[in-house]
């Protein structure tokens, strides 16, 4: 299923995907259009300022507490469901394994193989978790941002 999202309203003033990934690469600490955080805000204010009337900046401030909740509420979910599916996989190592009584070549194989192949899987998830929560603490931070930089400005024409 595709992740729905809401439209972003004024694109033409303020591209956020544009200003999030100056604001990604500030956070990291690599070459970005802006050298300060402050910097990056003076120029969100400057476009903040062209949404001139009440109604737009009461737009765009809908949107953007639609896209805090939208990333606080990532993890509210993914996280244990993922480790829901990794314990079930990691408890079912011991029924994959072949008694002591069975000693053929092919199921004990068999048996590593899987066991080597679940191991994979669980850390491939755990490094998927540790991402996605990075992405979505960050998403939720740009967006955050964004808001307390609209706020100030709401009242300023």
């Amino acid at each position: 299923m595709a992740k729905e999202s809401i439209i972003q309203p004024y694109s033409e003033i303020i591209k956020v995907d544009e200003a999030f990934e100056e604001y990604k690469k500030l956070c990291e600490g690599k070459s970005s259009e802006y050298k300060t955080y402050t910097d990056w805000k003076k120029a969100i204010e400057e476009k903040f300022r062209k949404l001139d009337s009440e109604e737009k900046r009461e737009n765009f401030k809908h949107f953007l507490i639609y896209k805090i909740r939208e990333s606080s509420n990532i993890n509210g979910y993914f996280i244990p469901v993922m480790t829901c599916f990794i314990s079930v996989f990691l408890g079912n190592i011991r029924s994959i394994l072949p008694d002591a009584d069975d000693n053929k070549t092919g199921k004990m194989l068999l048996s590593i193989i899987a066991f080597v192949v679940i191991i994979i899987g669980a850390l491939y998830s755990v490094k998927e978790i540790v991402n996605n929560k990075k992405e979505t603490n960050l998403n939720y931070c740009f967006y955050s941002d964004l808001l307390d930089v609209l706020e100030p400005t709401n009242n300023k024409p």
